[in-house]
């Protein structure tokens, strides 16, 4: 006779088979939706008391583990969601946690249909990983019920959800430091989009770097977009307003590739004449550049690592509050020089 705790315990996938409606049908009806009809509610709740999964199983804590994680994320270039990845898998991994990933490709209704999903496969956790850093509405409870929710790179709204994203201050301090240690005193700034999150944050490390230093800007900071045409467009805008500065800090690696090849294109050498430093450490920028770019790497794989990790405690009972911040790291390529040796 086989005991009761040792049959598999019924999912919504099984009870949308039994009832003939759909995975999301069934979580909406769990959750009293109310967008549903009350006759497929009232088969929805039959179906699960009849095979042993009751509403209220989503209100309790969870006293088993799948020992799957779920994954959503909307992005579709691979950054920051494949570094992410790998440092979650490199956390998970020894905890014989694995990871169901889902791609919800920014739309709000994909994304809803692939928690779905994940929740009907009884994921002890979910990661969701914004490709923007800006902050992005939670996900409702109606969804998740008592599942733990970790938020990655893109910060919930909400304080008391669990959110861990890159240090954008101490990234800036770090690039506005590494030009003035290789000498740079009239060093320029080229942001991105004027009213992001990480153009704001970025731009506080850019104002405490320079009054560490007793220093000011070369050039007020211009704000456009995140792509290689603004940086191109920004650099000739200093360039022809005949502002002397030695040193350019972009808020991303686009728009430090597109500077390099307008100061290149007006016969200037980097970093001879101006050093460039950009943001992200992303490679497909950095590998083409005609001068390989220094940057300052966000430090995704550990953004990665560090949510799986307090996932993992929310799982077991010991849930996380605010938002963490992951230190960046410095990446010196040939667009800088070497910092000066420290005076004795």
């Amino acid at each position: 006779m086989t005991n009761d705790s040792q049959r598999p315990r019924p999912t919504m996938e099984d009870i949308a088979r039994a009832a003939h409606v759909s995975v999301s049908t069934v979580s909406r009806a769990l959750a009293d939706h109310g967008g549903t009809a009350a006759s497929t509610k009232r088969l929805v709740h039959q179906v699960a008391a009849q095979l042993g999964y009751t509403p209220s199983d989503k209100g309790r804590a969870k006293t088993w583990h799948s020992g799957m994680v779920g994954l959503v994320t909307t992005d579709l270039e691979g950054r920051p969601s494949l570094p992410v990845l790998i440092g979650a898998e490199d956390a998970l991994g020894p905890m014989k946690h694995s990871i169901l990933l889902a791609n919800s490709r920014g739309d709000a209704r994909l994304e809803t249909s692939r928690i779905e999903q994940l929740m009907s496969r009884n994921v002890d956790g979910l990661l969701v990983v914004n490709k923007s850093v800006d902050l992005r509405s939670p996900i409702p409870r109606s969804l998740t019920g008592n599942t733990p929710v970790v938020y990655v790179y893109g910060p919930s709204r909400d304080p008391n959800d669990c959110s861990v994203t890159a240090d954008f201050v101490q990234g800036a301090r770090l690039a506005i430091d590494h030009l003035i240690d290789c000498g740079r005193t009239r060093i320029a700034v080229i942001g991105g989009l004027e009213h992001a999150r990480a153009t704001a944050e970025r731009m506080i490390g850019v104002e405490h770097a320079f009054a560490m230093h007793g220093l000011r800007p070369a050039a007020p900071p211009r704000f456009g977009n995140w792509d290689v045409s603004w940086g191109r467009k920004a650099a000739e805008l200093l360039l022809r307003d005949g502002i002397p500065f030695d040193g350019l800090y972009c808020f991303n690696d686009r728009i430090a590739r597109g500077a390099l090849e307008t100061l290149m294109g007006h016969g200037l050498h980097v970093p001879d004449d101006v050093a460039v430093i950009g943001h992200d450490n992303w490679e497909q920028q950095i590998v083409d550049a005609a001068v390989p770019l220094t940057t300052v790497d966000g430090n995704c794989e550990r953004i990665g690592r560090v949510a799986a990790m307090v996932l993992l405690d929310a799982i077991q009972g010991n849930p996380h509050h605010g938002m963490i911040t992951v230190p960046g790291n410095l990446i010196q390529r040939a667009s800088t020089p070497s910092p000066a040796p420290p005076k004795k």
